[in-house]
């Protein structure tokens, strides 16, 4: 038998920013194919934020 031992795992900030980033993308092309694309204000004020 093999014990299983178990480790705390932490997650990064850039594990999340990452991820963030992965879901904003995956909403974006979800809108873009019904026709709703994201307005560009919107789209600029993520841009500034994330720099």
């Amino acid at each position: 038998m093999n014990a299983h031992i178990t480790t705390p795992r932490t997650v990064s900030a850039a594990t999340i920013a990452r991820t963030a980033v992965l879901a904003l993308a995956l909403i974006n092309q979800i809108l873009s194919a019904a026709g709703k694309p994201v307005p560009d204000a919107e789209f600029e004020r993520l841009r500034k934020s994330v720099k």
